[in-house]
């Protein structure tokens, strides 16, 4: 059996549309900058 715990979730200090857009544009450098 495996159990996960914890918050799975990918938080970046920056806004929705930003995200997209950085990710449109394969920014993944900018992204982790901005990760919580």
């Amino acid at each position: 059996q495996i159990f996960w715990f914890g918050d799975l979730n990918y938080r970046l200090d920056m806004g929705d549309a930003e995200v997209r857009q950085l990710v449109a544009e394969r920014r993944w450098d900018e992204l982790i900058k901005n990760d919580q």
